[in-house]
């Protein structure tokens, strides 16, 4: 019974190393695993007014998200996501904030500010990405600020996530043509 004890608390140190040290190299090398879940706005009818284009650009950026993890170079995903962000910038272009009965007034505005933030984020412009969170945050519709400071930080940690990941790779490049096939066969037995 003790010897039992012993090995499952054996196992559970073990366990618990492994983690770390997982944890170790994936925040040095890696990218880490993180959960995070994400609202995409519409505007399901308001007015009478027809928001089809918006739903459309709902279900395109939709099934982007959903691709993005499925497909290792992302392009079908970034094709969707750009896809809807078209049609959410044309929408834009309808803009009347001081009209609350227009189709693309004050709060449908905030809406797609808020969304086009996080589809930027999605596909890596940071800066279209940070300029329509700016927009959202200064829109005065208290949800999407919410929301645009919420996103400030998840952009803001993908930005430096990505930027040092690039960083590393240039690292290697520069190695490998340095030292040639000696440094080549060190990144095959140990890849960044």
């Amino acid at each position: 019974m003790i010897l039992f004890g012993l090995r499952r608390q054996k196992g559970a140190v073990r366990l618990a190393s492994l983690k770390a040290a997982n944890a170790l190299i994936n925040d040095k090398c890696g990218y880490p695993k993180r959960t995070r879940s994400t609202e995409i706005y519409t505007v399901k009818k308001h007015k009478g007014h027809d928001y089809s284009d918006l739903i459309d650009a709902y279900t395109n950026v939709k099934s982007g998200y959903d691709l993005l993890f499925k497909d290792v170079d992302r392009k079908s995903a970034i094709a969707k996501i750009e896809n809807g962000i078209e049609i959410w910038e044309d929408a834009l272009e309808e803009t009347n904030p001081f009209d609350n009965k227009d189709r693309v007034n004050k709060k449908v505005t905030a809406l797609l500010y808020a969304n086009l933030a996080e589809a930027y984020m999605w596909i890596n412009d940071f800066d279209a990405a940070d300029n329509y969170l700016q927009k959202a945050k200064i829109g005065g519709v208290s949800k999407y600020k919410t929301f645009a400071k919420r996103l400030q930080r998840c952009i803001e940690w993908t930005e430096s996530q990505i930027r040092s990941k690039q960083l590393k790779k240039e690292d290697v490049l520069l190695l490998k043509h340095l030292f040639g096939s000696q440094i080549s066969a060190f990144f095959v037995l140990y890849p960044l």
